[in-house]
């Protein structure tokens, strides 16, 4: 097969074209030579390819595309209702087979209705936060992704039912919706890759092609290798009822686990305690926060928290206006409601809380900083006798001054700090939820509790469970991987990584790396990948 694979980069019946005067050109020219997407099926079944401006997982997206395409005899088109569409993206996704086919330029007629429809029930919901929620649109709830797209798109920590920002998310949700089911109605689909599930985007077309049963893939390049994960909805009774998307059945990874032979079993829980113990002792990793950033690193130099004889708490924030309902449920609709509800409830307790925002922040666009700086400001004059740190303050420095418990929504400090001993509890759904290391309260009532009884939590934390939790969640993916791209951090890290234009080195490195030998070892394991998946 490799030498098969060598003669693709060979075979060129034409003269040579110009050399390509940007790298992302480069990259195309590449693509077009290794994937040929001229031999793909010109007939109706389509692998349909979410877009999306992350030139790494496009990668993966290429490679996993034409292998689904090989096994089901399909050709690939692309799905780009993204609000950032431009002509360079186009033609990346192109390059590698995905013409465009589903976009919010279509059928003029169905996007007028949707508008209509779209108008209509705005009106019906009346400002009701919890009704658009549970909006639905054939079939599937919508009304989350409506939400979280709002608050992200138009940086708010609210619904704003008079914002004309919120009309025009939702019709464009009821075009994306109505666009999708006309097209899977018309078209043989047989598979759907995506992204970014938390947003409307691609996340309404996942949910409606799922709910026909066509198999959705959900692949990344990580520094560990290429990742193909199966999209696994928990559902109840056989039903497909509201289902928020989902990367991997998190909610499963007890079961899961157990099920492993002893073998894997100790070695995961090995493997797990080497990775998740660098973590906690400074080593950045990427797949929680942008490449270079530690929540553990070195100690500020100067005391942190206050002596006071007081039990001290402390709250790990959220970015407010970033898909506060990307999981399958929540005890409050936002990061605001969630983080005044804390606070009213805590400044009633005989302990010392501290409020810490997300490192995330560290590196955010200016207007998410903005937007997170107006509601620290306010939370410091709404709540004044509550202590303030910083995002650059070491997680590691804090735990050693000593904390009795820590809140959350959905954390990574939920096994984080449950591995150093400390009690977390979550306000929501969260990776952890099928384990016992942390607190999991099902209503307002159970989390007021939690509050109020911070410095007791009955909770058995075992280190076995927590290593079992982190070997599901980043290591076990990784041990199923591809080849490593071995794509240096820095590249990725760059302000203009997302920018197609202006990414010179980025291109050119996939090009470089990306050699007979190592197209076919690719191939080769997503075909492996997909016999497990029996597609």
């Amino acid at each position: 097969m490799l030498k098969a694979v060598r003669k693709l980069f060979r075979r060129s019946k034409s003269p040579a074209p110009p050399e390509a005067s940007t790298p992302l050109e480069r990259y195309c020219r590449h693509a077009k030579k290794i994937f040929r997407p001229e031999r793909l099926s010109s007939g109706p079944r389509k692998v349909l390819v979410c877009a999306f401006n992350d030139p790494l997982s496009v990668h993966a997206y290429a490679h996993l595309a034409n292998a689904l395409a090989d096994r089901l005899d399909a050709g690939i088109a692309a799905v780009s209702f993204i609000d950032y569409r431009t002509p360079e993206l186009d033609g990346l996704f192109e390059s590698f087979g995905a013409a465009p086919a589903l976009n919010l330029d279509l059928e003029a007629e169905v996007r007028e209705q949707a508008w209509r429809d779209a108008d209509r029930t705005l009106e019906l919901i009346d400002g009701d936060a919890g009704t658009l929620l549970a909006l639905k649109r054939h079939g599937v709830t919508i009304g989350d992704l409506v939400h979280d797209t709002y608050m992200r798109r138009y940086y708010r920590v609210s619904v704003d039912f008079a914002d004309e920002g919120l009309r025009a998310t939702l019709r464009n949700a009821f075009v994306i919706a109505d666009l999708t089911e006309l097209y899977l109605r018309r078209h043989d689909t047989a598979a759907l890759i995506t992204n970014h599930l938390i947003f409307q985007f691609n996340g309404i077309p996942t949910r409606l092609a799922i709910q026909r049963g066509v198999p959705a893939f959900f692949p990344c390049l990580e520094p560990m290798g290429l990742i193909r994960l199966r999209l696994s909805p928990e559902t109840e009774n056989g039903s497909f009822e509201g289902w928020p998307g989902v990367h991997h059945p998190y909610f499963d990874f007890k079961q899961m686990f157990e099920e492993l032979s002893d073998e894997e079993q100790t070695l995961g829980l090995r493997l797990a305690k080497e990775e998740l113990e660098g973590r906690l002792s400074g080593t950045p990793d990427p797949r929680v926060l942008p490449a270079g950033i530690s929540a553990y690193g070195t100690s500020s130099g100067s005391r942190l928290l206050a002596s006071t004889g007081r039990p001290r708490m402390i709250v790990l924030l959220n970015d407010f206006c970033d898909g506060p309902q990307g999981f399958r449920w929540c005890l409050f609709r936002n990061f605001v409601e969630w983080i005044t509800f804390t606070l009213r409830e805590a400044r009633r307790t005989p302990f010392d809380w501290y409020l810490k925002p997300h490192p995330w922040l560290l590196s955010a666009s200016p207007e998410q900083s903005k937007l997170n700086q107006e509601v620290m400001d306010w939370l410091r004059k709404e709540f004044p006798e509550m202590r303030f740190l910083d995002s650059h303050h070491s997680n590691r420095q804090i735990l050693d001054e000593g904390v009795t418990a820590a809140f959350t929504i959905h954390g990574t400090v939920g096994h984080e700090f449950a591995y150093l001993g400390l009690p977390v509890v979550n306000a929501g759904d969260n990776y952890h939820i099928a384990f016992n290391f942390n607190k999991h309260p099902r209503s307002i009532d159970e989390y007021r509790q939690c509050i109020h009884e911070a410095d007791r939590l009955d909770l058995h934390i075992s280190k076995d469970e927590i290593l079992a939790f982190y070997y599901m969640m980043f290591v076990r993916p990784g041990r199923r991987a591809g080849p490593r791209f071995h794509l240096a951090p820095e590249l990725r890290a760059r302000p203009d990584y997302f920018d197609l234009r202006a990414s010179p080195r980025f291109f050119d490195h996939l090009v470089e790396t990306d050699t007979p030998k190592q197209f076919q070892l690719i191939q080769e394991r997503w075909q492996r990948e997909l016999d497990l998946d029996r597609v």
